[in-house]
């Protein structure tokens, strides 16, 4: 398998699992400040030009990094950060995941990136503020579904768990995202403190 990353990307949460389940995969680094995600080559393998991309042994790319995430746990994670098939903590956490990725992680684009939402320079701003109460109404959902953790999934950690850290990571101002939220600031903590993500997670963040 052969991944394509760059530090501080989404590629972290992909990273984040290859290192919880000791797996060997080339790496090849996306230069985002020389603009290589808009490279023709780069563009062949996903043509959206996200990072990160997974290439594997066959040929076969998969993108969008829970996805990315989802695959590696389940071809290779043998029972590890992953509920059992069929079982109310699979659904649950499937619910998260996706949850995350169609919020959290759209809002995130929306905020940094607001210019690639609008064909008006004039309503920058405005997609940008829409994109900041979106960000927090999901996090309180989330909030409110969180337990009594520290993970996703109480004690057992899961994929789900470096996605939602990355995401909260991002945030603009973390004091202000994690003072009346602090079941998202207990989950941030914890994975970023993991023996096997700590080096990995200063590395990205």
């Amino acid at each position: 398998m052969k991944l394509y990353y760059a530090p501080g990307m989404g590629s972290f949460v992909v990273e984040a699992v290859l290192a919880e389940l000791d797996l060997v995969c080339e790496r090849e680094i996306v230069e985002v400040a020389k603009h290589e995600q808009s490279a023709p080559s780069y563009l062949a393998v996903n043509p959206r030009g996200q990072i990160p991309a997974l290439v594997l042994d066959d040929g076969t790319v998969v993108t969008e990094s829970a996805a990315i995430a989802l695959y590696l746990a389940e071809t290779y994670g043998k029972g590890l950060l992953l509920p059992p098939a069929g079982s109310p903590e699979k659904a649950s956490l499937l619910r998260w995941l996706f949850f995350a990725s169609a919020n959290l992680y759209e809002a995130d684009l929306h905020y940094f990136y607001p210019h690639r939402y609008t064909c008006d320079k004039d309503g920058v701003e405005g997609v940008k503020a829409a994109a900041a109460e979106a960000f927090h109404r999901a996090c309180d959902i989330l909030e409110a579904a969180l337990g009594d953790g520290p993970f996703l999934l109480g004690q057992s950690f899961s994929i789900g768990d470096p996605y939602i850290a990355m995401l909260t990571e991002w945030h603009w101002d973390k004091p202000q995202l994690f003072a009346t939220r602090p079941k998202l600031a207990r989950l941030h903590a914890a994975v970023a403190s993991r023996p096997r993500l700590a080096a990995l997670w200063a590395q990205n963040f």
